[in-house]
């Protein structure tokens, strides 16, 4: 079997993956968008040049994809992508214009711009989304990303003012579209209750521990008075156990454990050493 060149197995890789994602792929001579729920035609014509696949989800266009070769790299190819949203010829059915998603691929590396977002750009995907998901995201009324801007005020109750500091700077880093991010706490500041402090929605919560019935539950709740009679009112979940540890032959050797207590205890101090700094202004 002759080898292909690195763009036609991109194009093969492409074929694959959008059918496995519930593409019906089509060349323009047999296009038919009413043959699937989701139709990604190749090569197909626009104003504005010739997109390598136009989608198609229920019968209307809804994005494309601009194909390259196995290896070469995706940087700044999304502006090539995205003059293919505006092109789509006058008449042909469509969610809305200019189309709003936009792919680049290698076959290998994919990724993917929402144009519905605010400051839109591409990010890396798994893979192509499903027809559905497509539909689904073009009919909200405000994309994730929006409302991450849109957040209400944090219901601070009885969160330590480090707790609210660090919940109030992971919203400001959404709101400012930066996904990526890093809380770091000091041992014992409260890090699982801050994670899972959830204010507005503390009512649907339902507890998984019981004493009885499952004494390893990974949620439990407690009522005030409860919580005031625990030493500085804290959450320690002593109750969950680690079966890795329960074999005392699987435990890492000891210079390796004391290492690692040691290099906690330094990460502690060091924190606590910046806090003090902090403080003394």
């Amino acid at each position: 079997m002759p080898q292909l060149d690195p763009e036609a197995e991109a194009r093969q890789r492409i074929d694959r993956q959008l059918e496995q994602c519930g593409w019906s792929v089509q060349g323009r001579r047999e296009m038919n968008i009413s043959a699937a729920p989701g139709v990604a035609i190749r090569e197909f014509s626009l104003t504005t040049g010739e997109a390598d696949y136009m989608l198609y989800a229920d019968g209307r266009a809804i994005g494309v994809v601009e194909a390259k070769p196995i290896g070469h790299t995706l940087t700044g190819v999304e502006t090539q992508s995205g003059k293919y949203l505006d092109g789509l010829p006058a008449g042909l059915p469509n969610y809305r214009l200019p189309l709003p998603f936009a792919y680049e691929s290698t076959g290998e590396v994919t990724q993917f711009t929402n144009a519905l977002e605010p400051n839109a750009r591409s990010r890396g995907v798994f893979t192509f989304h499903r027809p559905e998901e497509l539909v689904r995201l073009v009919k909200l009324d405000k994309q994730v990303r929006t409302r991450l801007r849109e957040m209400p005020p944090l219901a601070a109750g009885h969160l330590w003012r480090v707790q609210i500091e660090s919940i109030q700077n992971l919203e400001t880093s959404l709101a400012a579209n930066r996904p990526r991010a890093l809380i770091q706490m000091a041992t014992g500041s409260g890090k699982t209750f801050t994670a899972v402090n959830r204010p507005g929605k503390r009512h649907l919560r339902k507890p998984k521990w019981n004493a009885e019935k499952n004494p390893e539950g990974r949620w439990r709740s407690f009522d005030y008075d409860e919580l005031m009679k625990r030493d500085k009112v804290n959450l320690d979940i002593f109750w969950l156990k680690d079966t890795s540890l329960e074999d005392s032959d699987d435990l890492p050797a000891p210079d390796v454990l004391a290492q690692e207590i040691a290099d906690d205890l330094q990460t502690a101090l060091e924190q606590f050493t910046a806090i003090a700094e902090k403080v003394k202004g």
